[in-house]
């Protein structure tokens, strides 16, 4: 070890983050927050507010996600729009739809839905049945880029 002491430093830390994690309890990032929304039964309906901070297209759907939503500062959604409606990035809408719960892995090994999410803090998704409310200003530069990102795709 005396000839390669970047050797020993990376050993070192990696000791040390293990007995950090260890005494920490563990990770545990999947933990699920007690949040009022989402105790709510699947398919029952909810009007949400906030502001669209990204969005993705599928053929079928387009996925906006909200942040800064009026039940709840914590949480992030994922709205599916599939009417295609005109929101752009920066955006703060107000919808009405029905709730939609992420799927757990019934499996070992399996894609974990609700796992996959959790780390961007989206907890789960509402299928919108009317876009009731729009503010119309939008960030001019982000949805520039995303028309950009869809146009190189295409």
């Amino acid at each position: 070890m005396r000839k390669r002491p970047l050797s020993f430093m990376c050993l070192t830390f990696l000791i040390i983050q293990g007995m950090i994690i260890i005494i920490r309890g563990g990770l545990s990032f999947a933990e699920m927050p007690a949040s009022s929304i989402f105790q709510k039964p699947e398919g029952q309906e909810v009007y949400v507010t906030g502001m669209v901070y990204n969005k993705k297209t599928t053929s079928n759907t387009q996925i906006l996600f909200l942040k800064n939503n009026s039940i709840s500062i914590q949480e992030n959604f994922m709205i599916y729009d599939s009417d295609f409606n005109r929101i752009s990035i920066g955006e703060t809408i107000q919808i009405e739809g029905t709730i939609s719960h992420f799927d757990r892995a019934h499996n070992p090994g399996n894609f974990d839905q609700m796992l996959y999410y959790a780390k961007d803090h989206i907890y789960g998704a509402v299928f919108c049945e009317e876009i009731l409310q729009s503010d119309g200003g939008g960030s001019k530069i982000k949805e520039g880029l995303y028309q950009l990102k869809i146009a190189w795709k295409e």
